[in-house]
């Protein structure tokens, strides 16, 4: 009984070696270094489809039915993606050498004429639920419903691709293009990680079904919604950052 005790309190305390009063035969199992990152399996290949490099508008279905400010977002990304640039994390312009997702959305919005809009993915996706037009998608089969809203334009949100499976924290964001005529597949647009070649930005089919490969490991598709006001011609997205007051 005593000896339990004197394990269960060398286990609480986290001191994972051995003993100095014990005998060296006393049993305890050799402490375990835990990484303070736990990735998911990384699968040996990204399991996206290939890049698109060359889909213009045109191969897009119904593009021309769009509303202004939509086509305008949307031939704003792909000539970023036809940019070819590297993967570089915390960058939100070109001239920067490169772009991370969340800035390469930034930089096309801006483009695109929208102004007062958040740079960082979690913002974003918080920015459009606020505005009432989120969609969580759960279902992960490639007939799924739970896509039917989804239109041109919108943005796409994934968790854990940093490397962590915590909770629900939106790490990675796209942009949705809309389905390609030939084959009425779904298209996105964005950079996506240093192990492709055009990380900084690029256009692949789009899916719900599987994993996709994010910046650190394989993430979840989380759900999707419109740019606030963007499809009216609300070119104000209404987004005010939070001060950073500095303590005396």
């Amino acid at each position: 009984m005593a000896a339990f005790a004197l394990m269960s309190l060398t286990g609480c305390m986290g001191l994972g070696g051995r003993s100095r009063d014990l005998p060296p035969d006393f049993g305890f199992a050799p402490a375990i270094e835990q990484p303070p990152v736990v990735p998911y399996a990384m699968p040996a290949t990204p399991v996206f489809a290939r890049e698109l490099s060359g889909l213009k508008t045109s191969d897009i279905a119904d593009f021309d039915k769009q509303p202004r400010a939509i086509k305008s977002l949307i031939e704003t990304s792909i000539n970023l993606a036809h940019m070819h640039l590297p993967y570089k994390f915390g960058a939100d312009d070109p001239k920067e050498g490169g772009l991370d997702c969340s800035g390469f959305v930034h930089y096309a919005l801006q483009q695109a004429g929208m102004r007062n809009i958040p740079r960082m993915s979690t913002d974003l996706c918080a920015w459009v639920t606020k505005s009432g037009g989120f969609r969580r998608v759960r279902d992960r089969s490639a007939t799924t419903t739970q896509l039917d809203q989804l239109q041109p334009g919108d943005l796409l949100f994934w968790t854990h691709t940093q490397g962590t499976n915590r909770g629900e924290d939106v790490s990675h964001v796209k942009i949705y293009l809309g389905r390609r005529k030939s084959d009425n597949r779904h298209l996105m647009v964005g950079a996506t990680n240093g192990r492709d070649r055009n990380g900084g930005g690029a256009i692949y089919e789009f899916f719900v079904e599987g994993t996709y490969y994010g910046y650190v490991g394989p993430g979840d598709f989380f759900g999707y919604g419109p740019v606030p006001g963007l499809k009216d011609g609300r070119l104000n997205g209404g987004f005010v950052p939070v001060a950073v007051t500095a303590s005396r």
